[in-house]
């Protein structure tokens, strides 16, 4: 998993070594607020697998975490109860929104990628 997000980034060693860095640092205290910092989620499981962290130790600190995200959403939803629908439906049109702009930075990386590759072939065939 962490090469893959890495693999995207310019330079994926030193994206690397930041993170495993960066879990040595926190340890897994810093599984508790994963929840909260999208990416986080997905880079923290596979780093604490790889710093060798007892599965007791994990467990214990990303259920933590989870209860804390999940009270949260709760209470959130107490406190907006009465606006749901009006949440709802500036929620629609911020995910379209934000789809939208996902595509959009997906499709003009692929077309760079492309573009340079096409480059590369074509001063390679020059030489």
């Amino acid at each position: 998993m962490l090469h893959f997000i890495h693999r995207l980034t310019r330079d994926p060693d030193a994206h690397d070594r930041r993170a495993k860095e960066t879990f040595a640092h926190y340890g897994p205290s810093i599984l508790v607020i994963a929840k909260f910092v999208p990416g986080l989620d997905a880079v923290m499981p596979p780093l604490a697998g790889a710093s060798r962290t007892s599965r007791l130790r994990f467990l214990v600190f990303d259920a933590v975490g989870v209860g804390l995200y999940s009270c949260a959403y709760a209470r959130l939803g107490y406190v907006f109860s009465h606006d749901l629908g009006r949440v709802a439906a500036y929620a629609g049109r911020a995910g379209a929104i934000l789809a939208g702009l996902a595509l959009a930075a997906v499709l003009i990386y692929t077309v760079r990628k492309l573009l340079h590759g096409y480059r590369l072939t074509r001063e390679s065939r020059q030489t």
